[in-house]
């Protein structure tokens, strides 16, 4: 079977949407540069994937990436600095993600990131008011990343959010982080 490159498939499957420059380079480089070709990304933003191809992937994020695109949930991501978020009264807050730190040989770190970066990497919002979350805005789940990090922070921080938390969210599964203590 030939599979296509990605501008002749998943036309309507608009589901993730990319909201700069900055987050297209993070999510090619989620990606094998060998499957980048099955992926494109049009006027608006918004990710087209090849189906098709997905079925015959070894790539697990692009198999996620893929399984995202055909949702019914619109999934944004953003670089950026700002934090737009709901409390729980249902006003917006607006805050500033803060610095990103290097620190040498930290080495990696509990998610397996190993940049050396550390601060407020980035996050996933989802719909819903709860007093222990960044909740969306709106219904759409919001992926969130700080601005101030490495080209490769930033794609192993939206790897984490974007192939972790948000699809998990997709499936339905607990997708935030929880500590459990046993005594």
């Amino acid at each position: 079977m030939r599979l296509e490159s990605c501008d002749v498939c998943d036309p309507d499957g608009k589901r993730v949407q990319v909201l700069d420059v900055d987050g297209v380079i993070a999510l090619y480089n989620t990606i094998d540069k060998s499957e980048h070709k099955y992926i494109n990304i049009d006027q608006n933003g918004y990710v087209i994937t090849n189906q098709d191809y997905a079925k015959y992937s070894n790539s697990n994020n692009y198999k996620a990436l893929s399984e995202l695109v055909k949702s019914d949930i619109n999934y944004t991501i953003e670089i950026t600095d700002e934090l737009k978020y709901k409390n729980e009264m249902g006003n917006i807050i607006s805050i500033e993600m803060g610095p990103i730190n290097v620190i040498p040989n930290w080495g990696k770190d509990a998610f397996g990131f190993d940049t050396n970066e550390t601060g407020w990497l980035g996050l996933t919002q989802t719909p819903g008011i709860s007093v222990d979350k960044y909740a969306s805005i709106d219904n759409d789940v919001h992926i969130i990343i700080n601005s101030s990090l490495s080209e490769e922070g930033k794609a192993q921080t939206l790897s984490h959010e974007l192939y972790g938390h948000a699809l998990l969210f997709q499936r339905k599964q607990p997708h935030t982080h929880n500590i459990i203590y046993k005594i």
